[in-house]
């Protein structure tokens, strides 16, 4: 309904609410959205920062999370910032959880049953010894012997 009438979602909505402008807590906010103080900043730890004052923004989503943007000065370099070239592995599938093959993985990583024993043999390890093996769209293999966990 919303989508075929946006005008009906100024009703039964919210918008977007920032709590943090430009570093500065907003009380009237907080207090309009009913958010305390120790909710703002659990939302900050679990979005790894620890501090107020490496906040640029923090703005109260639609779907009732919180987004926060550091400060430049705060935020992690990229790799671009650091003139590194970083190769990209691709997505991580798992083929092998708790000793059994993924049929799913296998499929994403366009593998087969066979070439992942062939795999493992090569590293003398038995599948059911396996609690977790991943494999990446560039080849990268992750595992995880159960003996570890």
């Amino acid at each position: 309904l919303l989508v075929k009438f946006p005008v009906i979602k100024k009703y039964i909505s919210t918008r977007p609410t920032t709590l943090i402008d430009n570093g500065r807590l907003d009380p009237k906010q907080m207090q309009k959205v009913r958010i305390t103080a120790d909710e703002l900043i659990s939302s900050l730890r679990q979005n790894g920062v620890s501090s107020i004052s490496e906040v640029q923004y923090a703005i109260l989503e639609q779907n009732g999370k919180i987004s926060v943007i550091q400060k430049p000065e705060c935020r992690p370099p990229a790799a671009k910032d650091l003139n590194i070239t970083v190769t990209d592995s691709g997505l991580y599938h798992i083929v092998i959880e708790n000793g059994q093959f993924n049929p799913h993985g296998l499929t994403g990583a366009s593998l087969d049953e066979g070439a992942v024993t062939e795999m493992l043999a090569q590293r003398s390890i038995s599948q059911r010894d396996v609690y977790l093996m991943m494999i990446s769209d560039a080849g990268n293999i992750d595992i995880i012997m159960k003996e570890k966990i």
